[in-house]
C-alpha cells in the first residue's frame, strides 16, 4: 500500500495553515472579476473527452476547448482537481495494465503568453524542462514557508509554461507576492497540449526535483489527494 511521510499530521498541518489565512490574489493579473470564467467539465464521460481522437489529437483537442469557451463567451476555462480524464494515452502515465488517470492540479485555460503571478512569497525550488509529449514541458516548481513542526513547508507546481521561465529564474531566488512567474506556453514547447496552466499545491515533495506527479493511480487517488490539496484557493479562487 501507498504511504507519505506523516501525511495525516501534514495535512492537517496545512488545512489550519490555509484557514488562518485571508484569500490570495489572483493568479492572473489584476482581479478574476476582470476575466470571463467558466469552470470546464473534461472528464472522461463528457462528450468529446470521451473521444480518443479528440484528446490524441492536440488540434482536435485544441479546437474542442475554444469551442466550449465560445459557447459562453469566456475567456478563461478553470477546473480539473480531482477529475477523471481519458487524456492521458502516453506511456509515462502507465505501469503495466494501469493507467493514471485523474488529475490532481487545478488547469487554467486561456492563450498562449498569458502571464503567471506569486500569490504568496516563495523561494525557487526547482526549474526543469520536462520535454516528453504530454509532459509538463517547462516547469517551474515554488518552496513556501508554513512554520508548522509537521509542515515546515509546503510546494506549488507550476506546468506548461513559456520556455522563458528557465532563464528568468534560478533555484534559490526569492519571489515576491504579484512578481510574474512566466508565462503560459504555446504547444508544442509546453508539452505539446491547447495553451493553459496546470497549478497544483504538494506538501511533501517525496525527493522529486523538476517534475512531480500531476495525475494519480485510481486506486492511490485518496493519499494523492490528501498530499495534494485543492489548489483553487492558492489561486485566489475561494
Amino acid at each position: 500500500m501507498l504511504t507519505f511521510p506523516n501525511l495525516v499530521a501534514q495535512r492537517q498541518a496545512y488545512d489550519r495553515w490555509l484557514h488562518a489565512q485571508d484569500s490570495f490574489p489572483c493568479l492572473l493579473p489584476g482581479a478574476w472579476s476582470n476575466y470571463r470564467t467558466t469552470w470546464l467539465n473534461l472528464r472522461a464521460d463528457n462528450g468529446p473527452f470521451a473521444v480518443a481522437e479528440n484528446v490524441q489529437n492536440v488540434e482536435r483537442f485544441d479546437a474542442c476547448i475554444q469551442h466550449m469557451l465560445s459557447e459562453v463567451q469566456a475567456t478563461v476555462g478553470l477546473g480539473g482537481y480531482a477529475e477523471k480524464r481519458a487524456f492521458y494515452h502516453t506511456d509515462a502515465y502507465t505501469d503495466g495494465s494501469r493507467r493514471r488517470d485523474t488529475h490532481l492540479g487545478l488547469d487554467i485555460w486561456t492563450r498562449a503568453g498569458t502571464p503567471i503571478l506569486a500569490t504568496l512569497p516563495a523561494k525557487v525550488y526547482s526549474l526543469q524542462d520536462n520535454a516528453i509529449e504530454r509532459d509538463y514541458g517547462p516547469t517551474l516548481i515554488l518552496q513556501h514557508e508554513v512554520g508548522d513542526v509537521a509542515l515546515p513547508h509546503l510546494y506549488t507546481l507550476y506546468g506548461h509554461l513559456d520556455p522563458e521561465v528557465l532563464t528568468r529564474w534560478k533555484v534559490g531566488a526569492q519571489v515576491a507576492v504579484g512578481e510574474r512567474l512566466a508565462y503560459i506556453g504555446d504547444r508544442p514547447a509546453n508539452g505539446n497540449w491547447p495553451p493553459h496552466l496546470h497549478f497544483q499545491v504538494i506538501l511533501h515533495t517525496l525527493g522529486y526535483e523538476g517534475n512531480f506527479p500531476g495525475v494519480a493511480f485510481a486506486d492511490e487517488l485518496d493519499y494523492w489527494l490528501a498530499l495534494c490539496p485543492d489548489p483553487a484557493p492558492l489561486a485566489g479562487l475561494r
